[in-house]
């Protein structure tokens, strides 16, 4: 016994020819293709074979060999036709020319690699780009590749547009992030520095402490001012934080945080390396470290 689905595409022949292939050499899928063109178009009869089956297992098995080919060709629409359709909507919505784009590419498929949908239960978009072509190939023994992107991916597709704008978002505020750390670079290069060493770490009650290389404190109303300002709900401690230390221009600055903790405070932390640069390192331990150590809480302020 055997069963046949008809397969057509125009702009994913390649990948789909090799696919099948692999179907049936690397997944041991007893299938044999008829490969025939019209035109642009090509044609695919795919043969599937139900060896030895029972009359009343047949449409199981039938059932088991479409949800592989389903797999197979969500696994070539994934391949091209996401890059594809990512490389055309940046270009888009950012106005570049197809070479300007390319970086930009790499990174949205990086990002779409990455997201997982909160809504999608564990599920990726794999599964359930699968699920859409299965039901699809339930009822139906012809599955034309662009037809049902165009006519029955509408969910998926929707489900790309959002990852992208949320992409682009996010590269908008990276730019504006990366614009504004360069004007603060600018401004500490134009700064006459007020402390050469300043050694900052966080108290046990969550609070910065800064000190000189003798471990006093050191004296200075714009470092008073942002420890006095700690219990201010309406002030941005990280804001107050890097506009001091910028105000202040420290030749060099030596962080006692921890490699543990670094995560609690790893937006200021970023920040005030990239703008300061080679000015900052870590102390990777001292006693100013082992007593910020002990005790010091979350500085739930600079949580991320």
């Amino acid at each position: 016994m055997k069963h046949v689905v008809r397969l057509e595409t125009q702009r994913y022949q390649d990948r789909l020819r090799q696919r099948l292939l692999e179907l049936r050499e690397r997944e041991a899928i007893p299938l044999t293709v008829k490969e025939t063109r019209q035109g642009n178009q090509g044609m695919y009869e795919c043969e599937f074979l139900l060896p030895g089956a029972r009359k009343r297992d047949q449409s199981l098995l039938a059932g088991i060999q479409k949800y592989y080919l389903a797999k197979a060709l969500a696994e070539v629409i994934l391949a091209q036709f996401e890059r594809e359709y990512l490389g055309r909507v940046l270009r888009r919505e950012s106005r570049l020319t197809k070479a300007e784009v390319k970086p930009l590419l790499a990174k949205a498929l990086a990002h779409l690699a990455a997201e997982e949908p909160p809504e999608a239960l564990g599920r990726k978009r794999k599964d359930r780009l699968t699920a859409l072509i299965l039901d699809c190939l339930k009822n139906n023994e012809r599955f034309h590749i662009e037809g049902f992107l165009r006519f029955r991916a509408g969910q998926y597709i929707a489900e790309l547009d959002t990852i992208v704008r949320r992409f682009l978002e996010e590269q908008a505020l990276e730019k504006e992030y990366l614009e504004f750390i360069q004007l603060l670079k600018r401004f500490v290069d134009t700064q006459s520095p007020k402390i050469k060493v300043l050694h900052i770490g966080i108290n046990q009650a969550g609070k910065p402490r800064f000190f000189n290389d003798e471990g006093k404190r050191i004296p200075h109303k714009l470092l008073d001012d942002v420890c006095s300002s700690f219990d201010n709900p309406h002030i941005s401690y990280e804001d107050l934080l890097v506009s001091t230390l910028i105000s202040v221009a420290p030749l060099k600055i030596i962080l006692h945080v921890g490699r543990d903790r670094r995560s609690y405070y790893r937006n200021t932390l970023e920040t005030i390396r990239r703008v300061f640069e080679e000015r900052v390192s870590y102390c990777e331990g001292c006693a100013f470290c082992r007593e910020m150590e002990e005790t010091a809480p979350p500085f739930e302020k600079l949580k991320t």
